[in-house]
């Protein structure tokens, strides 16, 4: 069962290899490119000015942002998303510079306080060897009409299962729960059906 990104295949070695409508598929998928950053502060400040914590702005640098506070930690926690084009503008920057940049944004939804963390994480989504990018796997202009109805496919006894190939939750947790109870009736049924297969083939052959 592959429940890796399809982006990742490629960096499988397949032996006999994969057929080549697959080898073409995979070449049409990639994922977008997205920072998350944690902040941790002393408290949840914004909380006593009556917020909620979670904010989005389509033009902001930071475009979403959420309350990530462990339950009963007595700190507070952001964490925010940069995406696509101003995840490569930011990248651009000098560290220092880049993480005042994210604060500012934050600041936008929270307040001055926001600017002072006791602690600033960033994770780089594109550059981890697992995931090399984030949120989901996509297909290039005109990749699903093209490839779509193949992408579940088994090829012998492989099976593709993970979030991006899932239809309802696609690129979240439910859909990698979908993706999972989906796989597994497929091979419960396949096994079956081997088995029913071998089976009159047994009669056949007694007879």
């Amino acid at each position: 069962i592959m429940a890796v990104p399809p982006n990742l295949y490629s960096r499988v070695s397949f032996n006999p290899p994969l057929p080549r409508r697959q080898h073409q598929m995979h070449q049409h998928q990639s994922l977008g490119l997205v920072i998350k950053v944690h902040a941790v502060y002393s408290s949840p400040f914004w909380r006593e000015d009556g917020l909620s914590g979670t904010g989005f702005g389509a033009g902001s640098l930071v475009q979403e942002v959420y309350d990530n506070t462990n339950h009963e930690d007595p700190r507070g926690t952001l964490v925010g998303f940069i995406s696509d084009e101003k995840a490569d503008a930011v990248f651009a920057l000098r560290a220092e510079v880049r993480k005042r940049a994210v604060l500012v944004s934050i600041a936008g939804f929270l307040g001055g306080k926001a600017l002072t963390p006791e602690v600033y994480y960033e994770s780089d989504w594109g550059s981890e060897e697992w995931t090399r990018g984030a949120y989901a796997s996509s297909y290039d202009l005109g990749g699903l009409h093209r490839y779509g109805k193949d992408q579940h496919t088994p090829v012998g006894p492989i099976y593709w299962s993970s979030s991006d190939l899932a239809a309802e939750g696609y690129q979240h947790v439910d859909g990698a729960v979908r993706m999972g109870r989906r796989t597994a009736a497929r091979i419960v049924a396949a096994a079956g059906a081997a088995e029913e297969t071998s089976h009159t083939e047994s009669q056949l052959s007694a007879r």
